[in-house]
C-alpha cells in the first residue's frame, strides 16, 4: 500500500495509512475493550440487583415484618411490641 504524505510533505509518520494488519489489530483491541466494558456492566448489574429489588419491594409493600432490612432491627421491633 502506498504511503500518503501529510500536508507538510516531509513524510512524517502522522500521515501514513494503516496497513491491513494494523487495522485487524485495532479491531481486535476494540472488540476486547467492548467485551471488557460489557463484563464490567454485567458484574455491576448482578451485584446491585438484589439491593435495588429489595428497595423496590419495600416501596410497594411496606410491611416491615415481611421485608425487613436486617434481622437485628426486626427482632428489636418485635421485642418492643411484646414489652
Amino acid at each position: 500500500m502506498p504511503r500518503r504524505r501529510d500536508a507538510s510533505g516531509d513524510g512524517s509518520s502522522g500521515g501514513l495509512l494503516p496497513t491491513e494488519r494494523q487495522r485487524a489489530c485495532h479491531e481486535r483491541a476494540r472488540r476486547r475493550s467492548v467485551a471488557l466494558l460489557a463484563s464490567v456492566v454485567l458484574v455491576f448489574t448482578v451485584s446491585w440487583l438484589p439491593l435495588n429489588l429489595y428497595h423496590i419491594l419495600t416501596d410497594f409493600h411496606p410491611d416491615t415484618d415481611t421485608f425487613h432490612y436486617n434481622r437485628f432491627t426486626a427482632r428489636r421491633r418485635r421485642l418492643t411490641r411484646i414489652l
